[in-house]
């Protein structure tokens, strides 16, 4: 069998082992471009040094840090050597069939697990998925990057889920490459409104950015019969909590070049993770609906997304469960947040509850004529690359009531709730 070549790669074992070293040489052989060298001190937190050091001396170094014997202490100088300098340049090996090993690995920072013995095509293999990483990849078909469009709500309750599941479904169902990103970490039901059960979530891919590539993601999305492809929120949000913010928007920018459409479901935002994926947003969903509480809750989210540089030109204002409201027009809301309405999602006492109760997306049932409002905003987000108002014909009624007192507390925000 023809030996793969693989680019100059120094191979460096971090162990206390020497028979390891002597072992990995005689298995794993040096076939060209490849060195296999041992590192001094072996995987101990004062190798931290050793090891930053041989990874700054040349971009050809790879680490293999050897967990069998102590692997507490492996993983933690893995960690500490990911902290400072992320890198994919760092393996792990250690016993086979150890499950929960591997997985503490790759949180660690390690890029490949190999299992001992170490052989020959193992290693190559490994170092070649390593440089196709590495290697900027020629232009494809896909001449262009796709789009992120993520969904903020108001408030809870306003149903920002809802829609950004089922516009994701409607633009995977209309010939667009499509992936829902469930972000919102504390409360994300995107996955069970799609009746689909992840094994993988968008923890993992986050945790896992220092060594994504399409494959690793394959193996991570859920799969829709729609065509939506989905990384679902992580079922515990303990696991959850402390996502690196740098981290998620790396595999932002990651995925946005691996489809035509990124539909991103944020939570609140005061969340670092739904503020990185703003920071990220082609065009940012803000979703509220006619009352008091949740246009209250929208003008300081705007307020705040100003703050942070983010232009106006981005947001698109949402009124979700439209109807005529004999206290609030439309008119009072767009001038209340300073945005015009760019999209109405009209009251569904029945067939939205039917499809949220069924696992099935409402536009697929076609009830109503829900599944025509979001094919005619999908057509206007893509491709013609802006949103159409799509405002619908509301009263110009002076507000009534009580309610212009709820206005001028919502304009001065300093007013008394």
């Amino acid at each position: 069998m023809k030996t793969q070549k693989i680019p100059p790669t120094d191979l460096y074992l971090v162990t206390e082992r020497p028979a390891l070293l002597s072992d990995a040489r005689r298995s794993v052989g040096e076939p060209e471009g490849m060195r296999v060298n041992a590192l001094e001190a072996g995987p101990r937190p004062e190798s931290l040094h050793a090891c930053l050091a041989a990874l700054e001396s040349s971009s050809s170094v790879v680490l293999l840090v050897d967990a069998e014997g102590d692997a507490a202490s492996a993983l933690l100088l893995v960690q500490e050597i990911f902290d400072r300098k992320p890198t994919p340049r760092i393996f792990v090996t250690g016993p086979a069939g150890d499950s929960d090993l591997i997985l503490r690995a790759q949180r660690a920072g390690a890029s490949e697990y190999l299992t001992l013995p170490l052989d020959h095509r193992m290693v190559v293999e490994a170092l070649h998925r390593l440089w196709r990483r590495l290697t900027p990849e020629v232009p494809t078909s896909r001449n262009k990057r796709g789009r992120i469009l993520a969904f903020l709500s108001a408030k809870g309750g306003c149903g920002a889920t809802t829609l950004a599941t089922n516009l994701a479904v409607t633009l995977a169902g209309s010939s667009h490459s499509t992936l829902l990103v469930d972000l919102d970490l504390t409360a994300g039901d995107a996955a069970l409104l799609l009746n689909l059960s992840p094994t993988f979530s968008v923890t993992d891919a986050v945790l896992n950015t220092h060594r994504m590539d399409r494959e690793l993601l394959n193996g991570m999305v859920l799969k829709h019969v729609s065509g939506l492809e989905v990384l679902a929120a992580h079922e515990n949000p303990e696991k959850a909590a402390g996502m690196d913010p740098n981290r998620i928007a790396q595999l932002l920018k990651f995925v946005r070049d691996q489809y035509d459409c990124v539909v991103v479901n944020t939570g609140d935002l005061a969340d670092p993770a739904t503020q990185a994926a703003l920071t990220q947003a082609d065009l940012i969903h803000a979703v509220t609906t006619l009352d008091l509480l949740a246009l209250r809750r929208a003008q300081w989210c705007v307020r705040r997304m100003e703050q942070w540089g983010i232009s106006k030109e981005l947001l698109r204002l949402v009124v979700n469960r439209y109807e005529r409201n004999p206290y609030i027009s439309l008119d009072e809301a767009e001038k209340v947040l300073e945005l015009k309405v760019a999209w109405t999602v009209p009251l569904d006492t029945r067939s939205i509850p039917e499809a949220l109760n069924d696992g099935i997306p409402f536009v697929s049932r076609n009830h109503n004529g829900l599944a025509t409002r979001f094919e005619e905003y999908a057509a206007a987000l893509i491709p013609s690359g802006e949103p159409e108002a799509q405002a619908q014909p509301h009263s110009k009624k002076k507000v009534l009531g009580i309610f212009p007192k709820g206005m001028a507390r919502i304009s001065h925000p300093g007013a008394s709730a």
